[in-house]
């Protein structure tokens, strides 16, 4: 048996070599024809066949293949078709082989194959295991002939969801990247934003998955088509909120039961929040869309319950003062739902406890839900400051702004009611943030720790970090409602729990507010006068000796 096998072993090298032999004798043949090679074709039939022979005779036929493909247009599709057949094998080295002949192949020919190739290599996408290989050769693709890649990758949003959402991916950070947008030869021309612009606009109110309309309308709000303008940014405010599928003028709308079109709307809160900072508000207000989704909303879980909180949280600033009028009461009593009031011992037990000293040692610390109880107090505060003469019937903050036909009256009880309730919640987060930061993390990991410990020790600092950043925010809210004359615009300062980054810092100086215009173009057409240019220069110490005689 041994003696079998070294026979058909030999027997095996034998015809590889021979196979690879006839590669580069057809090789040899095709370069010393000339330019007219259709005499020769069998030789190129040969390095056909090459594909599917043995491991050698594949990358050896790979990388033969692009050279003479110029020279038989007519074989196109059996070129094609045996470099991806290579593609779709399991074996990595004649993958890899038959990829970079295939980017050989559309850089030698950027206008015949180019989009037969990216309609092959696009399909291969939702395959996990080489995702990044055949990325990385259709970002290749895209630079050779972005005209023809990009009608590739768009003619898959047809397809299913799982290939439609690696298109969707792709296109975002590979085609519309900012590399690709920003570059000083940029391949994204304003005829393939447009293109783009097209189709996503004719997919996006079909689009049933929540995860493809969000790729779709954050690739769109990079665009200069969008990005460039204010006005642009209002029309991408209203393609969205149309593509919600929501009738804003319809009272039965139960978020509880279309909860895919909820997801929508909240999704392009960051767009909305946006266009409102630039000025330009979307046609329809969505925060008074959201408050009239807030007291239908009991029976969603209390995560999306938040979700939709912080979104109107986020765009209460845009409400105008009959509708924050109409909705001040309701949201006071919500928050007020969410803030017990104290809760004091028995007479009896008080005198049993011997070691009681004070009235704060007396007081059962309720359970709050901080997460919730954050946005609602912003949108109080937001709504107060739209219409602060309501607050004394309501709460009993007296704000006399001078104008008639507002209650004036005293309500001690309500704001009696309203600083004790703060007060229990601002000592209780106080203990809180005292027992948090006496407790220890684990201990910082080094190169040697697990994966796992890593981890870990991560996501409790991460908790540990937004904990004590919410418990911040919940203090410097109930500071505001406590003041005896709140100042209701502070709010702004504070950087909800939820939202990264830090607030901007307002200055008590008028003109420091402005928004900054860094280009000295568009800050000359603002203020209608030029750039000062300030230069400091270098003469030798002459300056400094010219000032020290003034002084």
């Amino acid at each position: 048996p041994k003696k079998k096998n070294l026979e058909n072993m030999s027997t095996v090298d034998s015809q590889e070599s021979q196979d690879i032999a006839n590669l580069y004798e057809a090789q040899t043949k095709l370069r010393g024809a000339g330019e007219d090679k259709s005499s020769v074709s069998e030789y190129y039939d040969t390095l056909l066949e090459g594909t599917k022979k043995s491991k050698r005779s594949q990358i050896l036929a790979a990388t033969m293949i692009p050279e003479m493909f110029k020279y038989f247009p007519d074989k196109k599709n059996d070129t094609m078709n045996a470099l991806c057949d290579l593609v779709e094998l399991d074996d990595i080295v004649i993958k890899k082989s038959a990829l970079n002949a295939i980017k050989t192949l559309c850089e030698l020919n950027p206008t015949e194959v180019v989009f037969q190739m990216a309609s092959a290599l696009v399909q291969l996408l939702p395959d996990e295991e080489y995702t990044k290989l055949i990325a990385e050769t259709l970002s290749e693709l895209v630079k050779t002939n972005i005209d023809q890649a990009l009608e590739a990758l768009l003619n898959q949003l047809e397809g299913d969801e799982e290939l439609r959402s690696k298109v969707l991916n792709f296109i975002r950070n590979n085609v519309l990247s900012k590399a690709n947008r920003k570059a000083k030869d940029s391949i994204v021309t304003p005829e393939i934003e447009k293109k783009v612009v097209d189709a996503f606009t004719e997919k996006l109110p079909f689009a049933e998955s929540v995860e493809d309309y969000i790729n779709m309308i954050f690739t769109l709000r990079y665009l200069k088509t969008y990005s460039a303008t204010d006005e642009g940014m209002k029309e991408l405010a209203n393609l969205a909120v149309d593509s919600t599928a929501i009738d804003f003028d319809d009272a039965e709308f139960n978020p509880t039961t279309d909860k895919t079109s909820l997801k929508k709307l909240l999704a392009i809160v960051p767009i909305l929040s946006a266009a409102y900072q630039r000025g330009q508000s979307p046609d329809v207000v969505i925060a008074e869309y959201l408050l009239k989704i807030v007291p239908k909303m009991d029976g969603l879980e209390l995560e999306e319950q938040g979700t939709i909180l912080q979104a109107l949280a986020d765009l209460a600033h845009t409400l105008n003062t009959f509708t924050a009028k109409d909705y001040l009461k309701i949201f006071f009593d919500r928050m007020m739902a969410f803030l017990p009031p104290p809760a004091k011992k028995d007479e009896d037990s008080m005198k049993d406890d011997e070691n009681t000293t004070s009235a704060e040692e007396t007081e059962t610390t309720p359970d709050y839900n901080l997460s919730l109880l954050e946005p609602y107090m912003i949108i109080f505060i937001k709504m107060a400051a739209k219409e602060p003469e309501l607050l004394n019937p309501i709460c009993g903050i007296k704000v006399n702004t001078g104008q008639p036909g507002y209650d004036l009256g005293d309500y001690p009880e309500k704001r009696g009611d309203l600083l004790d309730r703060l007060g229990l919640l601002k000592r209780t987060v106080t203990k809180f943030k005292k027992n948090i930061k006496q407790s220890k993390l684990p201990p910082r990991p080094d190169l040697s720790t697990p994966q796992e410990q890593v981890d870990e020790y991560h996501a409790k600092r991460k908790e540990r970090t937004l904990a004590l950043r919410l418990i911040d925010n919940i203090v410097a809210l109930t500071q505001i409602l406590m003041t005896k004359e709140p100042r209701f615009s502070t709010v702004e300062d504070i950087n909800p729990s939820w939202r990264r980054g830090r607030p901007k810092k307002r200055s008590s100086h008028p003109r420091s507010n402005k928004p900054l215009v860094k280009d000295r173009r568009r800050r000359r057409e603002a203020t209608g006068r030029p750039a000062s240019r300030r230069r400091r220069h270098n003469n030798g110490g002459n300056n400094r000796r010219r000032y020290s005689n003034r002084r």
